[in-house]
């Protein structure tokens, strides 16, 4: 697809059917949708002649585990992201690594933890004593996204001119030091984050020759059998991290722990015979358990061994609620 094409009248429509997807009933989606044709074309316009320029963001704060920043675009901004992240993420597919799991179509949390499971449990036929686990998280990753290394790396796979100069005007519109950072708000930001840390896939599968790795963002398992081996693989990748992407790994963020002791990823603890949800987890599930939050923790409940804690939850169902949940678990 080349610039026109991407920015087309067309393809902007269908970047709005993807952007509006569940937010049909959102006051300002409404009222953007009320004049559709007006600034699809408008913006097609602009972005074409290039005369596009980014608007300012509206921030505000979520309270999920840890206070979150969110920087949120305009919706005729939110277009943009919608068409450069749909081509960036059909390019990209087939160069991104298997074990990257976060913002994928066919991936994703669940698949991420089956993934682990399976390498902890050990095709090798480990004995769980002798399993191990080394877990890393990146210290404030989208904080500290380069922007030129960012830009350098798309450049590498996306020759034209126009595109990428979207693409900078996209990735320039946001700073939190400068030069860096990525504005949690941005469906680009999800794309622009696997590809700045697909570099670290392809380093630790191919140059340390790591088999056993599961990537889910910036938080990433090595599985081994030897811990001496896992704790000389922290060293190499950190200095990879430093000097390829300016990336830092807090000594308090890496961990290297027994199978047996149970492993901690994305919410939940892995076990030898089972999978269970942390217990801050279960507190967030509690609170935020509402109508729209319903079918997700459906979906999370039924690929886990927490029977108490899922009676607790499916008290709160009704008998539509109860049939869902019979499809998921038959």
């Amino acid at each position: 697809m080349n610039f026109n094409e991407l920015f087309s009248p067309d393809n902007l429509f269908n970047a709005w059917f993807a952007y509006r997807r569940g937010k049909t009933k959102k006051f300002a989606v409404m009222v953007f949708e009320r004049n559709i044709e007006r600034e699809v074309f408008s913006l097609s316009a602009d972005v074409i002649s290039g005369f596009y320029r980014h608007g300012v963001y509206h921030r505000f704060s979520v309270q999920d585990v840890k206070n979150r920043e969110i920087n949120t675009a305009t919706i005729r901004d939110k277009l943009v992201h919608q068409a450069i992240h749909d081509f960036l993420a059909e390019k990209y597919e087939k160069i991104f690594s298997d074990h990257s799991f976060s913002s994928r179509i066919g991936k994703g949390t669940d698949k991420a933890i089956n993934k682990l499971s399976f390498f902890l449990r050990g095709e090798n036929g480990w004995h769980y004593g002798r399993c191990f686990a080394l877990k890393c998280d990146i210290k404030k990753y989208f904080d500290n996204i380069d922007h030129n290394i960012l830009i350098g790396l798309i450049h590498r796979e996306i020759a034209d001119k126009n595109i990428m100069n979207i693409i900078r005007e996209i990735i320039k519109s946001f700073e939190k030091e400068k030069n860096r950072g990525l504005p949690l708000g941005n469906v680009t930001s999800q794309i622009f984050a696997n590809i700045y840390l697909n570099e670290l896939d392809c380093f630790v599968e191919k140059i340390l020759k790591v088999k056993k790795y599961v990537r889910y963002n910036d938080d990433f398992v090595i599985v081994g059998g030897n811990k001496r081996t896992l704790e000389a693989a922290i060293d190499v990748i950190r200095k990879f991290l430093t000097q390829k992407l300016k990336l830092i790994i807090p000594k308090n963020k890496v961990t290297i722990r027994k199978f047996d002791w149970g492993i901690e990823f994305l919410g939940r603890i892995i076990l030898p015979n089972a999978v269970i949800l942390r217990r801050q987890t279960k507190t967030k599930i509690v609170r935020n358990f509402s109508k729209r939050s319903k079918s997700s923790y459906l979906g999370l409940l039924a690929n886990l061994n927490e029977f108490k804690f899922s009676r607790k939850l499916l008290a709160k169902l009704t008998l539509a609620d109860w049939d869902k949940f019979d499809m998921m678990t038959t």
